[in-house]
């Protein structure tokens, strides 16, 4: 009789978990029937549960590949709202059910950019080792590199880790060098500018920027161009090149506002409102009020 028991509360388990399956599957199917993003979380968790419900095999893997498609989706709308810590949430419960490498590094990246956002430095670092891991098992060399200077990012990214930045991009600069004019090299230059920069070395800063430039501009590389001209101008005023700064300064925010640089925009607006109080305080001021708007 216990082993009668036993195998009757196994199949109601079984019946059970088939049943909350389908029903799942049905609310996922009635919210895409919608055809909104306003439920792409919704309709996410309901993949997913699915997926927890299903047996191993096709059927699990099926569901495992929507789960992930939905989730994507919902870190996507997320991330468009401004939401970048749920966006997270989302992309790494796709990264809980995805073996795949390029998958994972997709899940990684968007993650990364999302973490970039002002968010915990360590899930930004994270992040990012996981999607070099990937590009690495990938073997795409110029990828890899990408993802290096991705890496060196994160790395100092809300840590100000000068020392450890240039014990991990000196060695990446002698493997990947042969990239330079490429836009790898391109990615990797502009963090080893960082790195001296944040080592109050102004002369060496110049260097990488001298090389860096003229390949991003050749390539048409607008956001790395902007980026380092934005850099430069704030080494020229460290410099005691106040007029030259103050002026590069200005025409990298009007090129980044123009080209949607967002990164790039709400660095050089926090710049120019420091250093707009020595020229203009009434135009830094401005500019401040606007930023606070904005933001």
């Amino acid at each position: 009789a216990f082993v009668q028991a036993l195998i009757r509360e196994g199949a109601y388990n079984t019946l059970a978990k088939r049943d909350r399956k389908i029903r799942h599957l049905a609310a996922a199917r009635f919210f895409e029937g919608l055809e909104t993003d306003e439920l792409a979380g919704a309709l996410a968790g309901h993949y997913l549960a699915a997926q927890g419900y299903a047996t191993e095999g096709p059927e699990a893997d099926a569901l495992a590949a929507q789960a992930r498609v939905a989730l994507r989706g919902a870190a996507e709308r997320a991330a468009t709202l401004g939401s970048h810590e749920q966006a997270i949430t989302f992309l790494e419960r796709a990264l809980a059910i995805s073996t795949d490498a390029a998958d994972r590094v997709d899940l990684h990246e968007r993650a990364l950019a999302s973490a970039l956002q002002g968010l915990v430095g360590e899930v930004a670092e994270r992040h990012a080792l996981g999607a070099l891991e990937g590009r690495r098992e990938l073997a795409d060399r110029p990828a890899i590199a990408l993802a290096t200077a991705a890496y060196a990012r994160a790395i100092w990214f809300l840590k100000d880790d000068t020392d450890r930045l240039l014990e991990f991009l000196l060695p990446a600069w002698e493997e990947f060098g042969d990239l330079e004019a490429t836009p790898a090299g391109v990615a990797l230059m502009l963090q080893l500018s960082g790195g001296y920069l944040h080592g109050d070395n102004e002369q060496e800063v110049l260097v990488w920027l001298e090389r860096l430039l003229p390949v991003a501009e050749r390539l048409d590389l607008l956001p790395d161009t902007a980026a380092g001209l934005a850099r430069l101008s704030g080494v020229l005023h460290r410099l005691n090149r106040p007029q030259q700064a103050l002026i590069l300064l200005r025409g990298t925010h009007e090129l980044a506002v123009a080209n949607n640089l967002l990164d790039v925009s709400r660095v050089t607006r926090t710049q120019l409102t420091f250093l707009e109080q020595f020229a203009d305080p009434a135009a830094g001021l401005a500019m401040a009020r606007e930023g606070l708007e904005i933001a």
